[in-house]
């Protein structure tokens, strides 16, 4: 679960290690921007109504949300490399693992680029991580 300290809510603290592990957000400061413009009653979480704007969201093109996509496959058990069983927080730290050893190793370009903005990002948020 995203709520991590069951508020009830979504803080920043715990949208944005998944959210950049995910490859969703490239940085923290990314993902406060996100947040900023779903935090419709200003108080500096998302509440459930406000995640649902979140979830709802289309491209410009009409496709749904990458962040929909994702936790689809992941709730489906079509992510790649990701146990279905897996609670939430491991599993979205599988799928960061998988990325940065294509970043590392895969053959493939997409996967190996794929893989390297996740690492980039992930190291930004070791970085900035008091």
């Amino acid at each position: 679960a995203l709520d991590q300290d069951d508020g009830g809510s979504i803080g920043l603290h715990e949208l944005a290690d998944p959210m950049i592990a995910l490859g969703l957000a490239e940085s923290h400061k990314e993902v406060e921007d996100l947040l900023k413009t779903v935090d419709g009653d200003g108080n500096g979480d998302i509440d459930f109504e406000e995640f649902l704007s979140i979830i709802k969201s289309t491209t410009s093109t009409g496709e749904k949300s990458a962040f929909l996509n994702l936790l689809t496959a992941l709730m489906n058990g079509n992510l790649e490399g990701v146990d279905p069983e897996l609670p939430f927080k491991m599993a979205y730290i599988s799928y960061r693992r998988q990325k940065i050893l294509d970043a590392m190793m895969s053959e493939n370009k997409d996967r190996r680029e794929e893989g390297a903005k996740v690492l980039r990002a992930y190291k930004r948020q070791l970085a900035d991580e008091p």
